[in-house]
């Protein structure tokens, strides 16, 4: 991609994130793909067909004219227990991410990786999320953001195997977030006069970010409303309401509905008796998934036993009970000593 298209800057140094120790370098090349030929995506899955690649190629291109900074993706099927930051880190510099500019701009080395591992391919069923960002993007990209990007726009998505869309549904939220410091359709601002607007670059971002979350939320509905087709040939299903779904869910559901942990959608056939049980968790619900019933019905409490001090460490003690199966414990540990001011 770089050597044959110069899809991204040629800029290799100054990067936010620290290299992998020379010592681990050697190991993690076996886990870096090589650099795309005519795209910005890696896809090791394969998850993509080619015309997801060729419009989500386009939608980066379409971002990168704009001045918004450089756009990769890379999909893997394993991270070989490198941790994600050091294999995004990897990526980023191989790839050789993010735009030239002179030395002090703001637009220099401005570029995003974002490395996607879906939990299906993974030999440990583990995903990750993760984006790596250059000197340029990391002001706008920071940790906490590209947390909410992950949480709220690609993994509910991933969860659905929707992978086209969860890497589309990134793309837009990542060019989202800089385009609030970089103006689409030019060069960004110097860095005297970025903060003179009424938000300011802090409030623009906080803008882009509402927007994305509202335009992330409103995909998901949309993919979760769209027509279901009956596996026996007999056209769409229909979805239920929430009183007539009630009928076919278990007890447990019901409950996981009622506590709000998790919302359920069934879809059935007029024509036959297929039926179709989608369930949703809820992103904010204080209940986790019980170990015996499984069901998101396990809601855990704290109290404090004894306080710490700086010459004692406290202790507290954590009980969970679960509103399904009433499986409980309890469990002590010790909280560390308070510091010295």
């Amino acid at each position: 991609m770089i050597p044959t298209t110069a899809a991204f800057g040629t800029l290799v140094t100054g990067l936010t994130l620290l290299a992998p120790h020379a010592g681990q370098q050697q190991g993690i090349d076996r886990v870096v793909p090589p650099v795309p030929v005519n795209s910005f995506i890696h896809d090791g899955g394969p998850v993509l067909s080619a015309a997801d690649i060729t419009r989500l190629d386009s939608r980066i291109r379409e971002i990168q004219s704009t001045g918004r900074g450089d756009i990769g993706v890379a999909i893997l099927r394993d991270l070989a227990d490198f941790p994600a930051f050091e294999v995004g880190t990897a990526i980023y510099r191989r790839w050789r991410i993010g735009a030239v500019d002179s030395i002090g701009s703001v637009r220099r080395d401005l570029g995003v990786l974002l490395l996607i591992v879906p939990k299906e391919l993974s030999p440990n069923k583990q995903g990750e999320c993760w984006i790596a960002t250059g000197t340029g993007a990391e002001g706008m990209i920071t940790d906490a953001v590209s947390g909410r990007i992950c949480r709220d726009a690609i993994v509910p998505l991933l969860r659905d195997r929707d992978y086209a869309a969860a890497v589309g549904a990134g793309i837009d939220a990542i060019a989202a977030v800089l385009g609030a410091g970089v103006p689409a359709g030019g060069m960004p601002a110097p860095v005297g006069e970025r903060n003179t607007g009424p938000l300011g670059i802090v409030g623009s971002t906080i803008v882009g970010l509402f927007a994305m979350a509202g335009g992330a939320t409103a995909w998901r509905m949309r993919r979760r409303r769209r027509p279901r087709p009956c596996p026996n040939g007999h056209g769409s299903m229909r979805l239920l309401d929430e009183t007539a779904d009630d009928a076919v869910l278990d007890a447990g559901q019901q409950l996981e509905e009622s506590l709000n942990s998790v919302d359920y959608d069934v879809w059935v056939c007029d024509a036959c008796d297929a039926r179709l049980v989608l369930r949703y968790k809820r992103w904010l619900t204080p209940y986790s998934k019980c170990p015996t019933c499984a069901f998101w019905t396990l809601r855990s409490r704290s109290r404090t036993i004894s306080t710490p001090t700086s010459s004692s460490e406290g202790l507290e003690e954590t009980t969970r009970l679960c509103k399904s199966c009433k499986f409980t414990d309890t469990q002590r540990h010790s909280t560390p000593r308070l510091s010295a001011s």
